[in-house]
């Protein structure tokens, strides 16, 4: 929250009304202004504070950069966690110091170098290199494989202030069913004769329906329905009915 009422609370009585705040969603940032009436900035100043409000939300917004001060370069991966053996995809956003798309036309190698550092290894040994290739001008993209579980970290140097930017993200490991395609049958049969059950595969699974001795179970159904609809009440309410009409005959009744 970057501005609160002053005396109004949220439903929980506790948390200040929020009147502007921000916070990430997917690559961007949402910002939401809890009240309409910043045309007053204009009044005694014009449109001084009024543009300059909106001028620098839109142009934040514009860059879709969540990383404070650093606006024009920006590193960034399309997860937070993968699984051993999926491909992290590495993008990054570069503009030059005019904030004009930087093309890889003005780098010395035509793509931008970045370090990754892998749990695996120790932190003495020289950083794994990578080469980000250009998408398009202002725009560098790189996949890098996910091989082993744990924190890895990715560190790109920015060509034009020569300071390091990096993103870190987490690899996790396969689960025990994922890690081999294979059967384990001695698992199985282990397994099998623990609970006191029975083991089939392809060749012996056409005996599963001759050894299951299904115990018969007795069903019972509750049918509820209006006593109205029965044959019975209908045959009650026809002889109602007629021995009425009956005995207003007899006894000369209209």
């Amino acid at each position: 929250m970057l501005a609160v009422h002053p005396s109004e609370k949220c439903t929980d009585g506790k948390t200040p009304q929020p009147i502007i705040a921000i916070r990430r969603y997917g690559r961007g940032e949402v910002v939401y202004v809890g009240t309409n009436e910043t045309w007053r900035l204009r009044r005694k100043y014009g449109e001084r504070y009024y543009r300059q409000f909106w001028g620098q939300l839109m142009h934040r917004l514009g860059l879709s950069h969540a990383l404070g001060s650093q606006k024009r370069f920006v590193v960034r991966t399309d997860a937070e966690t993968y699984r051993t053996d999926d491909t992290v995809l590495l993008t990054v956003e570069a503009f030059d110091a005019d904030f004009q798309p930087l093309a890889a036309a003005k780098l010395p190698e035509r793509t931008l170098t970045a370090r990754l550092v892998r749990p695996d290894k120790p932190v003495t040994d020289e950083p794994e290199k990578l080469t980000i290739a250009e998408v398009r001008p202002g725009l560098f993209e790189a996949r890098v494989p996910a091989l082993v579980a744990g924190e890895h970290r990715i560190v790109v140097d920015d060509p034009i202030t020569r300071e390091p930017s990096q993103v870190a993200y987490t690899v996790t490991s396969v689960s025990v069913e994922q890690r081999s395609a294979s059967r384990n049958v001695a698992l199985q049969e282990a397994i099998a004769a623990a609970s006191g059950g029975k083991t089939y595969d392809l060749a012996s699974a056409a005996k599963l329906a001759t050894d299951v001795d299904p115990v018969a179970r007795p069903e019972h159904a509750v049918k509820v329905f209006p006593l109205g609809m029965t044959w019975a009440c209908l045959l009650v309410g026809l002889g109602l009915l007629i021995g009425e009409w009956i005995i207003r005959k007899r006894v000369s009744l209209p």
